[in-house]
């Protein structure tokens, strides 16, 4: 994993931290809403980053889960102030068909309160298929189909699932709420980006990096790829699958 430098432009939110713990960096929050109000404007050379660590539902610690409970409210209310349509928050666990059901009842009973929560605010919230349970397209739909709300939705990384690659992208797409198009997928992201649009997807097509290096200008490049794939896409049709790409003739040269 790349290293991260905090700074006045790179503050790190981590709501599992106790107060103390954050105390230690003029930089380290364990508050979205303490952090917001040390936000300053970014320049393209020196952007204002806010890295937020992943936000689970389950662990092991019943004290751990109620006080993550109590976190997520806080960043219900901070996702509101700043106008957010989406909120990402994961299974947790880890990677395999390792759920018990203890963690599948608590998953399911707590989604059901903040989807009526973000319901209300006019928002959506789910898990994205990063690592953990998320990967597991069975636990995906499980649990998709025991909270039953329009409100549940999912941020959908590109293929990126522990089994079963094909029933987890359909059933990703049928109810995606944002998504993460990772540079690894720009070779196959023309097609998903079409079944998206089939399905009714009105979300953000949205890029996610992680070299590490380079990246105002990497994301630049892949920025252009995407807009450059749904550009063919309009001019191309959205009924048929894909053509191959005007970028994977050049690569591929």
């Amino acid at each position: 994993d790349a290293e991260v430098t905090l700074g006045p432009r790179a503050l790190y939110v981590d709501g599992s931290l106790s107060a103390a713990e954050a105390a230690k960096s003029p930089y380290v929050f364990n508050s979205f809403n303490e952090a917001m109000s040390h936000l300053q404007d970014g320049t393209r050379e020196a952007p204002m980053r806010v890295y937020i660590a992943p936000w689970v539902y389950w662990v092991d610690d019943p004290d751990g889960r109620a006080e993550h409970r109590k976190k997520m409210l806080d960043m219900i209310l901070a996702a509101d102030k700043l106008g957010a349509k989406t909120i990402r928050v994961d299974f947790g666990g880890t990677d395999g068909h390792t759920m018990p059901p203890e963690a599948f009842e608590y998953i399911v009973k707590t989604y059901r309160e903040y989807a009526a929560m973000c319901a209300d605010l006019g928002m959506k919230i789910g898990p994205e298929n990063h690592w953990g349970w998320d990967r597991v397209p069975e636990y995906l739909e499980e649990v998709k189909k025991a909270v039953d709300s329009p409100a549940y939705g999912h941020l959908y990384h590109l293929r990126n699932f522990y089994d079963e690659p094909e029933r987890g992208e359909a059933l990703c797409i049928s109810y995606a709420m944002h998504t993460h198009i990772h540079a690894d997928s720009m070779p196959y992201a023309k097609d998903v980006i079409r079944r998206l649009c089939n399905e009714g997807y009105q979300g953000v097509y949205s890029v996610e990096h992680h070299s590490g290096k380079l990246e105002p200008e990497r994301v630049d490049w892949q920025l252009a790829t995407v807009r450059g794939l749904i550009a063919e896409l309009c001019d191309e049709g959205f009924e048929d699958a894909a053509k191959p790409s005007f970028f994977e003739g050049i690569y591929r040269k």
